[in-house]
């Protein structure tokens, strides 16, 4: 899921903002949130701190934009997560990219910045490996994931769950249907379930627990797959 994060002291600039993203992610699918703040304030930083991808800033500029840039960059040491300023004027373009936050972009606000949002929206996905997904439909909703996101497959029942580093998705199909749309760093680990290597951090073997890079782990390999998984590390 991409997450939309919007931070505009300006209600009425955050709803037109809000208009253009619904408006063009309703166009291509992808399922997706909208979150909103006024300013860098404890939500907001409640907000960073959990958050485990996969967000997209839109920032108005003010006197603390670059705080909360800073504070995501520096602090959380997060040099992925894309940045868009939007500005009553370009002015500040020189200012912004001599920061070194690697800011993508700054937007000025007006009646007519759809397609310079559109723009940046499509950059993003791909900056988030949103060019290289899975997608399918379940229970009439669409579905459109990043392959890069997904820690593991697993088996449940009729039905498969999909574990990302930020949301569980379910399909009905069978787990050696879905294979044929994984890229080769997606192997089997144990009986029902087809893990992502590119995603693990470490493996216990003693206690046959795999730890993601997202922080989370689970029992999900057997010792009849250890050769393989050690080999791909």
């Amino acid at each position: 899921m991409i997450k939309f994060v919007l931070v505009d002291n300006n209600l009425n600039d955050r709803n037109k903002v809000k208009k253009i993203i619904i408006s063009k992610m309703m166009s291509n699918k992808i399922f997706f949130n909208i979150y909103e703040y006024e300013n860098f304030n404890k939500e907001l930083k409640d907000y960073i701190n959990k958050d485990s991808g996969n967000s997209i800033f839109f920032i108005s500029y003010n006197r603390n934009s670059l705080d909360i840039i800073n504070y995501i960059r520096n602090e959380k040491n997060d040099w992925l997560t894309p940045f868009i300023i939007l500005d009553r004027n370009d002015k500040r373009s020189l200012e912004l990219f001599k920061s070194k936050l690697y800011i993508l972009d700054l937007i000025v606000k007006s009646n007519n910045m759809d397609e310079s949002i559109y723009e940046n929206i499509d950059i993003c996905l791909r900056m988030l490996s949103y060019d290289k997904v899975y997608k399918y439909t379940y229970k009439n909703v669409h579905y459109i994931i990043s392959l890069s996101s997904i820690d593991y497959i697993q088996r449940e029942g009729r039905r498969i769950k999909i574990v990302t580093n930020n949301e569980i998705y379910y399909q009905n199909i069978p787990l050696t249907e879905i294979r044929k749309y994984l890229p080769k760093n997606f192997i089997s680990s144990t009986r029902g379930v087809i893990i992502n290597k590119n995603n693990i951090k470490k493996i216990d073997w003693n206690k046959l627990r795999v730890y993601f890079k997202d922080g989370e782990n689970t029992h999900i390999i057997s010792v009849s797959h250890r050769k393989e998984l050690e080999t791909l590390k």
